[in-house]
């Protein structure tokens, strides 16, 4: 296939306050709260998914989620010297959503809205609305 899906953090949770994993479902000392768990997976996860882009040399890579927090870690992927810029893709009475692109050794990178995200509906990802 040339299409690979991952999530940063693997654990699925329907929103960032909730969290379902410690105990009882787990006694594991890093499932015991969202915070532990993220300080014990992100910096491997991080490291883990970079190597795999410099392994695969994929000729683009999506991230999705455009909060600061989730840009800062997909920076972290990309690199310190990337030049991003930010294009415009909508603005409307509730949002306005940008999407952030670069390119760092022949690989694409761009920042798109999560699509769970507040006001962003499926159809956006299958119109011209989000490309």
């Amino acid at each position: 296939s040339k299409t690979c899906i991952l999530e940063l953090l693997p654990l699925p949770s329907p929103r960032a306050d909730n969290w379902f994993y410690k105990k009882p479902l787990s006694d594991l000392p890093e499932l015991q709260s969202r915070e532990k768990y993220k300080s014990e997976m992100l910096q491997f996860r991080i490291k883990e998914i970079k190597k795999l882009i410099g392994v695969c040399k994929p000729r683009r890579v999506l991230f999705y989620g455009g909060s600061s927090e989730y840009r800062d870690y997909w920076k972290k992927i990309v690199g310190c010297s990337a030049n991003w810029k930010n294009e415009l893709l909508y603005k409307d009475k509730k949002q306005t959503v940008y999407r952030e692109m670069t390119l760092v050794s022949g690989i694409e990178y761009e920042i798109l809205p999560h699509p769970t995200s507040y006001y962003i509906k499926n159809s956006d990802y299958e119109t011209d609305r989000i490309r």
